[in-house]
C-alpha cells in the first residue's frame, strides 16, 4: 500500500480500485484499512475503493465523490474485450507485431517503443494498443455489447458504438468505477457479481480457458508491464490493469490533462 501515493500522482485525476482475498475475518481489516486510505490519499483528485472479492464488502474508501460518477475507463475495458474475442472465435487468439511508431502515427500504440510481437497475454499486460486495434476488428458489435451487458457495464442501448469503445479510446462511453471493479472481481471469484445500487447479485459463467488468460495477463501486468511499479513498491504478488483517458468531468472534456483508473 506504500505505492498510493506514487500511483495517485500519475495523473491529474486518478481513480484507484483494490480487491482483495481474506482468508480471516474481513471485519478485522476494514478499520485499518479505513486509515491507511486516511492517511495515504489526503488529494480530493484522488479516490480508492478496498473491497473484498468474494463478498464485495467495502473495506476502505477515499473520496468517494470521484468513485460514484461514471467516468471513461480506458484500457480497463481491454479485458473485457478479450473476453468478447473469445466468446466469438474461441481460445485461439491471434499474435500481432506492435512496432516503435512516431508520436504523429494515429496507428501507433501508447508506447513508441513498441512491444514487439504480442499475444493476447502481452496485450493484456502491456496494454498494447496496436493488438488491441486489431483484435476488436475480428469482433462483432453485438458480441461486444452482449459481453458488456453480461457483467453489467452496459444497458441495451442501440446507440452504443461498439467499435470505439473496444480499444479504451473512446470519450462518448462512460461506466461507473464501483460496477467496473463489481466486473473485475466476478473475473476471479467464480463469477460472482455481488449486490451493487440498481443490481443483484448474481452469477456469470466465465470459462476457464479465458479466465486463465485474463489472470496471466494481469499477473505479467504486475510483472513487466503497466503494473510493474505498484509490484515494486509493495513488494507483493499483484493482478493489476491499467486505465487512462482524457480528463472527464460533468461530460466535459479537458484535451490537455488525463486521468487514470488502477485496479488491482
Amino acid at each position: 500500500m506504500n505505492s498510493i501515493n506514487k500511483v495517485a500522482q500519475a495523473s491529474r485525476l486518478c481513480i484507484l480500485l483494490f480487491a482483495l482475498f481474506f482468508s480471516l475475518a474481513q471485519n478485522s481489516f476494514a478499520a485499518s484499512f479505513q486509515s491507511l486510505l486516511d492517511k495515504k490519499l489526503g488529494d480530493q483528485n484522488s479516490s480508492a475503493l478496498i473491497l473484498s472479492v468474494r463478498t464485495g464488502q467495502i473495506l476502505g474508501t477515499a473520496h468517494t465523490h470521484l468513485i460514484e460518477k461514471p467516468s471513461p475507463p480506458g484500457s480497463l475495458i481491454k479485458v473485457f474485450t478479450a473476453i468478447a474475442y473469445y466468446e466469438e472465435h474461441g481460445n485461439q487468439f491471434p499474435e500481432y507485431h506492435c512496432p516503435a511508431t512516431l508520436s504523429s502515427d494515429p496507428k501507433g500504440c501508447w508506447d513508441r517503443n513498441g512491444h514487439g510481437k504480442a499475444g493476447i497475454v502481452e496485450g493484456l499486460a502491456f496494454s498494447c494498443n496496436v493488438y488491441f486495434r486489431q483484435l476488436a476488428q475480428k469482433i462483432s458489435p453485438q458480441v461486444f455489447r452482449k459481453t458488456l451487458q453480461k457483467f453489467d457495464l452496459a444497458e441495451s442501448e442501440s446507440s452504443l458504438d461498439p467499435q470505439g469503445i473496444m480499444t479504451g479510446k473512446t470519450l462518448d462511453w462512460t461506466v461507473s468505477p464501483t460496477l467496473m471493479l463489481r466486473a473485475y472481481c466476478a473475473l476471479f471469484n467464480g463469477g460472482y457479481l455481488f449486490e451493487a445500487p440498481g443490481h443483484p447479485a448474481r452469477h456469470v459463467v466465465l470459462e476457464e480457458p479465458i479466465r486463465k488468460l485474463i489472470h496471466h495477463g494481469l499477473q505479467l501486468s504486475s510483472e513487466k508491464g503497466t503494473s510493474l511499479e505498484a509490484k515494486r513498491i509493495s513488494g507483493q504478488t499483484i493482478l493489476g490493469k491499467t486505465g487512462t483517458s482524457l480528463l472527464w468531468r460533468d461530460g466535459k472534456v479537458n484535451w490537455h490533462e488525463t486521468q487514470g483508473w488502477w485496479i488491482g
